[in-house]
């Protein structure tokens, strides 16, 4: 009878989780956008992730984009790249069960004709971590994620 319960309870919880997509993320950028328009340049954004004491995490998955291209690191490991904006990546990447560093080198690249003009540019990016819980074999959640590029605190849900 308790297993038949500790897979109701597993079940239920996985039932309510959604799948991962952009819907409560947004595009962010460094500071240096003036009337909508970013230098051609990289960019670095970075995000430490410290699970709260009784949890363990186990996996991300991650799904990003970035006009223009982006190199993605978790943990200081080359995860993918990407050069087209108009399509997602999807990732998932084990974690360890202490610190876990997200960063992305996102690139704003130049337009025809002018290529050194300045453009739009933008990161989105949305993270769902898997993790053993002391009480609980495994569970979803989402948690906001803020990422930091140039010193400053840009928001990702």
């Amino acid at each position: 009878m308790l297993v038949f319960q500790t897979a109701l309870l597993v079940l239920t919880a996985l039932a309510g989780v959604q799948a991962l997509d952009f819907s409560a993320s947004q595009w962010i950028w460094t500071t240096d956008v003036s009337n909508g328009l970013a230098p051609v340049a990289t960019r670095a954004f970075r995000k430490e992730f410290v699970a709260r004491a009784g949890k363990t995490p186990v996996e991300a998955d991650i799904i990003i984009t970035t006009d223009n291209s982006f190199d993605l690191y978790v943990n200081d490991n080359l995860v993918g790249s990407s050069v087209d904006w108009r399509y997602a990546a999807r990732f998932c990447v084990p974690l360890t069960d202490c610190l876990n560093v997200f960063a992305v080198n996102a690139t704003n690249g130049g337009l025809a004709p002018n290529l050194a003009a300045p453009n739009a540019a933008g990161l989105l990016v949305a993270i769902q971590m898997r993790v053993t819980f002391l009480a609980w074999p495994s569970g979803l959640y989402r948690r906001r994620m803020a990422f930091f590029g140039l010193g400053v605190d840009l928001a990702v849900k």
